[in-house]
């Protein structure tokens, strides 16, 4: 392969591979990587919540699950007294506690998914993950909302009277829900229980939605290590003992109060109810949920097409299928022994196969080794001083299309750069053959873990 025709094909793999705008993408990365450091530099990898955003929120929706089972020990379902009940000491650290890990869990689902449009990872197989996620924020979100139902303070009859409302605008009930909270007597007391059902049910649909969510990733970090998980839970208790959560009297509907704390995490809608009207507050709900849904596809990049195994030399050995986040990777039968195949429809084309494949029999078309070989060869051809860095064209460690056609760029004197799908996609002979040709040293600087 001649050189001319090399540099289509290391164009060809990088070209299209960033979500676009490419300069709104590489902002918010490097502002999540600023702040990565800036805690990296305070605490160590596996107590840093921004490296274990997914897992840190599982890990408060599993604290905020627990406290709610303990509250049920104190909770009475009942209009007249669900206030009183949680009223008590104990009652009201668990009352704290739950809202507060509830509070944490909103912050990092929210993180979580900035985080992941930040890098771009949405797109192809990924779509699955983002899609689920959208109706798991949504579904955490619902959850959390009709749980100030069951408080019954002021905010929680705030709340109830704008779901009557936001209900009514459907048209879906001969007789307006509305009705019902016109006065205390006219309260429907099976309604309240089915509000409180769907607040102890709705967890059992979010596990369902975890399952879903982390179905197409390999090996998935479902909950933080231990330490993180303790720090977690002895910080959220230590907060809900010194600021035990307001609740500022049981709810009234005679008289109108404007004087009623609410959670910003999940009663925001509050604060626009009565400015807008419901329709409004339906279309921008609408609108914001589609809006979230169609990400893959406004932010879409180019499908990098799949990679491909060369059946005649795979040995069998399972490295690939191990090594796959995305369990795209699976052994078949083939004339009479078992070698990899890959499925084109989980493929992402990272190339991660390709860096743990010893005979090198998985191949990229879009960046096949060879050009690589090449490429390492023709710059280390004489005796030089000058680095090799592999750096993953997904990080934003680099502006796109910033590298030269000869592997320079302006911030990197001194290094030749190469830009890979995945820093997985390394193969070791690469790197032993950059240090025979003469490499100074060889950098292989990689993008992180999945948020």
């Amino acid at each position: 392969m001649s050189q001319a025709t090399e540099q289509p094909a290391l164009e060809a793999a990088t070209s299209g591979s960033v979500a676009r705008p490419a300069g709104l993408f590489r902002a918010l990365e490097r502002g999540f990587a600023r702040a990565q450091s800036a805690l990296a530099a305070l605490t160590p990898d596996e107590l840093n919540p921004l490296l274990h955003l997914g897992a840190a929120a599982n890990t408060t929706l599993m604290i905020s699950a627990a406290s709610g089972i303990l509250l049920l020990f104190f909770y009475v379902p009942a209009v007249d007294q669900a206030y009183e009940s949680v009223l008590g000491p104990m009652a009201g650290f668990l009352r704290t506690l739950h809202r507060y890990s509830s509070d944490a869990c909103m912050l990092l689902v929210l993180l979580h998914l900035l985080k992941t449009f930040a890098a771009a990872r949405f797109a192809g197989a990924r779509w699955v993950a983002w899609f689920t996620g959208v109706g798991l924020l949504v579904t955490l979100w619902l959850d959390g909302w009709l749980g100030y139902w069951m408080l019954w303070d002021e905010g929680g009859a705030q709340t109830a009277m704008m779901s009557a409302a936001m209900v009514d605008a459907l048209g879906l009930f001969s007789t307006p829900l509305s009705r019902g909270f016109a006065a205390h007597s006219l309260l429907n007391s099976l309604l309240f229980f089915v509000v409180f059902f769907c607040h102890i049910a709705i967890p059992l649909l979010l596990a369902a939605g975890i399952w879903l969510h982390l179905l197409r990733i390999s090996k998935p970090r479902l909950l933080t290590n231990r330490p993180l998980t303790l720090v977690l839970l002895a910080s959220l208790c230590a907060v809900s003992l010194m600021f035990p959560a307001p609740a500022r009297g049981e709810a009234d509907l005679a008289r109108v109060t404007a004087e009623y704390a609410l959670d910003p995490w999940y009663q925001a809608p509050l604060l626009l109810y009565g400015r807008v009207g419901e329709g409004l507050l339906w279309l921008a709900f609408a609108a914001g949920t589609l809006g979230l849904v169609a990400v893959p596809w406004l932010f879409s990049r180019r499908r990098r097409a799949p990679a491909k195994v060369d059946s005649s030399r795979c040995m069998g050995c399972e490295q690939c299928v191990k090594d796959c986040p995305f369990g795209a990777n699976s052994m078949v039968a083939f004339e009479g022994r078992r070698v990899s195949r890959i499925d084109p429809a989980k493929c992402v084309g990272c190339g991660i196969c390709i860096g743990s494949c010893s005979p090198a029999a998985i191949v990229l078309p879009e960046l096949p080794l060879e050009v690589l070989r090449r490429r390492i060869d023709h710059w280390f051809s004489s005796p030089s001083s000058d680095q090799l860095a592999f750096v993953c064209r997904e990080s934003a460690a680099l502006a796109p299309h910033s590298v030269t056609a000869e592997g320079r760029h302006p911030e990197l004197p001194g290094v030749r750069v190469i830009e890979v799908p995945c820093a997985g996609l390394v193969h070791p002979e690469l790197v032993q053959r950059a240090q025979r040709r003469g490499a100074a040293r060889v950098v292989v600087a990689a993008c992180g873990a999945d948020p």
